[in-house]
């Protein structure tokens, strides 16, 4: 969020607006348990083994939200995504310079976002934009 682009191309969020962007956000973005400790490690076990550790709808609102439809070849400087194909099993790297040689492959931003975190805490998603 730090690369894209606002409606006066200028950053979304600032070096210094980022950080309160997280405080603000992250309660909601990862929710601590308001159960006993010895039941709310029990949960969390239970949802490792059976899933990732939080919901992530409150994320994809906030991020749908700022990047709305910004695709990769609007950041405002160069940027590498790292990510994973879980069905080929590889690691599959976005990045505006692959934009300029393939158009095919300008994923928009909200997707490349929703599929970057770990699967142990958010889920993945699916996705195919080209």
């Amino acid at each position: 969020m730090l690369a894209a682009p606002n409606k006066n191309n200028r950053p979304l969020y600032g070096g210094r607006d980022i950080t309160d962007f997280y405080l603000q956000h992250c309660p909601r973005i990862f929710p601590q348990s308001r159960l006993p400790k010895q039941l709310a490690n029990m949960k969390k076990l239970l949802k490792a083994i059976w899933g990732p550790a939080y919901d992530s709808k409150y994320l994809h609102r906030l991020v749908r939200e700022n990047l709305g439809n910004t695709r990769l070849s609007q950041m405002l400087t160069n940027v590498v995504i790292p990510s994973f194909d879980i069905k080929t099993m590889q690691p599959v790297i976005f990045s505006d310079f692959q934009v300029e040689k393939n158009p095919s492959l300008d994923a928009c931003l909200r997707n490349l976002h929703r599929n970057i975190g770990c699967s142990h805490f958010l889920p993945s998603i699916y996705f195919q934009d080209f």
